[in-house]
């Protein structure tokens, strides 16, 4: 069924490009990390760990179920200490060391939170490596199924 469970998501994307925002980023009720109009949040704390919210209100996200598939290979490597789901707070969000969005297989950095930086105002180190292990996992032949297609196909 069609409804409009997205209507909150176009309300925010307008809202922070009408602000001159790239993504707006939803609190729930209670002031914690909902989601951003269009993927998945994830916050990399003091810690080390990537944090992403547990999707009980919010769409589970395919990239995000792969990033956290991914994430030993960081954690193996030195980059990250875990990687989990659980609450994110504003304040947790606003003293994250990194900020990333993930969706449509694809992740992004978010270096600038309400006119601050984030950690150093560039893509951090958890980042680059993320973004390098699913542009890996994309291009595995063994994760592709062939889909066969032809442009002249009638049916």
């Amino acid at each position: 069924m069609k409804s409009n469970n997205y209507l909150l998501n176009a309300l925010v994307a307008m809202e922070a490009e009408s602000k001159g925002a790239h993504l707006g980023i939803q609190l729930d009720d209670e002031g914690v990390l909902a989601e951003s109009a269009v993927s998945t949040i994830g916050v990399v704390g003091g810690d080390g760990v990537l944090r992403s919210p547990v999707p009980h209100s919010i769409l589970p996200s395919t990239t995000w179920g792969r990033a956290k598939a991914l994430a030993p290979l960081l954690v193996d490597r030195g980059i990250l200490n875990g990687c989990e789901e659980g609450t994110v707070s504003r304040e947790q969000l606003h003293a994250a060391h990194e900020i990333i969005s993930f969706g449509g297989g694809w992740v992004e950095s978010i270096c600038e939170l309400d006119g601050a930086p984030v950690g150093w105002g560039v893509p951090g180190r958890v980042f680059l490596a993320l973004d390098d292990v699913l542009q890996q996992d994309l291009a595995n032949p063994e994760h592709v199924d062939a889909v066969p297609y032809s442009p002249h196909s009638t049916g």
